[in-house]
């Protein structure tokens, strides 16, 4: 079955991923990072990779079924390296270095989380070379792992899914299968399952798949983060929903407060959000607070959901939580949704979304009834100092950038010019916080208001183009937040969305360095926050599984936040 091609919504639905390049980036990559790092002829590795996995008795295949062990393996392996050098290549060790450059997919991974979410079984069906090298956290995740090395079979051997069937207890075409390779797809579909082989837009078209196909399922199993039963009595006494039976859905994305759709009873579909679990920073995730803003930008018709209800009572899930209306449209929150615009229509995207960021910084705070958002004078300077603090009680480990970052920050704070316009901000205004209409490519609903307030405009300007990506980006590449959401073509450069800022609003731009550098360090401490939350299991979401991946994140925001105090402005985040 081509990547393309339609599945059907199974009876009791299982998810069967396999590990290396699907559930993690492309193997192959991680390989060319080590040879690199190793100083390995690439050629060498490649023939003796091809004749391992075209000799059924290789010692890979050998590995992979238990026959030998991993230092036999790397016995096998080593000799037969070159590198440039012309240095032996140690065997000892050997897999370990192989696949330390591998990292998550995370994309799918939340095709994970959404699967289980909505009552799904998860599986890992994976030929394994050294099960040291599968994290632990991530296999958590999954009801069945079944490793060839142990089972004693590999794929494409049929006896592979035969055992994975049986350790699940369902039925074979139950079972929707994702392996990176084609023969493994085929043998899957032999076996009985729906198979497909992996390619960018899988995640998508799984994403459409579950999400179609939950009204048909029944499931007592309810996301994290919510109590169905005060909730359904919530909704039935306080708003006459006339609820039977809450269908509760955590939905994809989100890194901070956590947003479920909600289905039953005669409200219609509605979004409920809430703080995250455990640990938060002080004076975030105030639900009041968008609640409040919610209802005033509806009151001067500015594109956001509707409204609906302010819960502050923690009787009920645990939390203050916020009722809207679900706007139904297209969200841009990858490379594979970016790229399936065309690039007129991705112009239309860019032109309306700095539209709709202009538009709300002319809107009159007192005319919304939001005059008391916050205080309009020394915006900038309490933001350095806020994040400062957020900074000091969220980390747990030194970064020296960051000291390098806030020295430079305080000596520029001093030398701002007077703020001369007060604006409703966003706080995280970006492509993938808005719901787009796909027949006219307007701007349907902003959405996560939980940071905004009353200050320089600025400040959104330079957070939305540190959100932007470029395809000639290269530290921005690693910070895993909207990547590649603007580098399809047709898209708005930071260059070009700054210049149709500013000839919408005349802004002025002499402190944009400082708000470009203020927005990376301000995104940093967001993302150490959630590292941690994620680090104790308390994240929900699609960073729920990636506490070491924005380490990495953090520190290289950080260094982004360095090279643009060196003069290259918006150029600085091509770094």
């Amino acid at each position: 079955m081509a990547p393309h091609e339609q599945l059907h919504h199974p009876t009791a639905p299982v998810l069967v991923l396999d590990w290396g390049g699907v559930l993690t980036t492309p193997v192959q990559t991680a390989f060319d990072s080590w040879l690199a790092a190793a100083e390995i002829d690439p050629d060498s590795f490649m023939r003796v990779m091809r004749e391992f996995h075209d000799t059924p008795d290789s010692p890979l295949h050998r590995r992979e079924r238990g026959e030998i062990t991993v230092t036999e393996l790397e016995a096998a392996l080593a000799p037969r390296l070159v590198t440039f050098s012309g240095q032996p290549v140690l065997a000892d060790g050997l897999l370990a270095k192989m696949f330390e450059y591998i990292k998550p997919n995370n994309a799918m991974l939340q095709v994970v989380e959404l699967a289980r979410a909505n009552g799904w079984k998860t599986a890992v069906l994976s030929n394994a070379w050294d099960g040291d090298h599968y994290a632990a956290d991530l296999l958590a995740q999954f009801d069945v792992v079944v490793l060839s090395d142990l089972a004693g079979v590999r794929k494409p051997d049929l006896n592979a899914y035969e055992a994975i069937i049986e350790a699940l207890g369902v039925e074979a075409e139950d079972c929707i299968f994702v392996d990176d390779i084609r023969r493994n797809v085929v043998a899957a579909q032999l076996a009985g399952m729906q198979a497909i082989q992996y390619a960018p837009g899988v995640e998508a078209m799984l994403t459409e798949l579950i999400t179609s196909g939950v009204t048909e399922m029944a499931t007592d199993d309810v996301p994290r983060g919510l109590r169905v039963a005060p909730l359904t009595n919530y909704l039935n006494t306080q708003l006459g929903g006339n609820v039977a039976e809450l269908n509760p859905k955590l939905l994809p994305g989100g890194r901070s407060n956590i947003s479920y759709r909600l289905s039953g009873g005669d409200l219609g579909p509605l979004v409920l959000r809430r703080p995250p679990l455990g640990h938060i920073l002080p004076t975030a995730h105030d639900m009041g607070r968008e609640f409040k803003l919610l209802t005033g930008l509806t009151s001067v018709g500015y594109p956001v959901p509707r409204p609906i209800a302010l819960c502050e009572d923690t009787d009920f899930i645990g939390a203050p939580f916020v009722l809207m209306e679900f706007v139904d449209g297209l969200v841009i929150a990858d490379a594979v949704s970016a790229s399936s615009l065309d690039p007129i229509s991705a112009g239309k995207v860019s032109q309306n979304f700095v539209q709709c960021l202009a538009n709300l910084h002319d809107i009159d705070p007192v005319t919304a009834g939001l005059e008391n958002l916050g205080k309009p004078a020394g915006y900038l300077p309490r933001q350095l100092s806020r994040w400062i603090k957020q900074w000091e009680l969220t980390k747990k480990i030194e970064y020296p950038n960051a000291d390098l970052l806030i020295d430079w920050l305080q000596r520029a704070v001093t030398t701002l010019p007077e703020q001369t316009k007060t604006s409703i901000v966003h706080g995280d205004y970006r492509l993938d916080n808005a719901i787009i209409d796909p027949k006219t490519m307007e701007i349907k609903a902003v959405l996560d208001w939980e940071m905004s307030t009353l200050g320089d405009p600025l400040l959104d300007v330079a957070l939305t183009l540190l959100y932007m990506t470029e395809s000639n980006d290269n530290l921005r590449n690693t910070i895993p937040i909207a990547l590649e959401v603007t580098s399809s073509p047709g898209y708005y450069t930071r260059a070009e969305f700054l210049a149709a800022y500013c000839a919408i609003t005349d802004a002025d731009t002499s402190h944009l360095d400082f708000c470009l550098a203020l927005s990376c360090f301000k995104l940093a401490a967001i993302l150490e926050s959630i590292k941690n939350r994620s680090q104790a299991g308390e994240q929900l979401g699609s960073a729920e599984h990636s506490g070491d991946l924005f380490g990495d994140a953090c520190n290289n925001l950080l260094l982004l936040g360095l090279a643009v105090t060196e003069g290259d402005g918006v150029a600085g985040l091509n770094r």
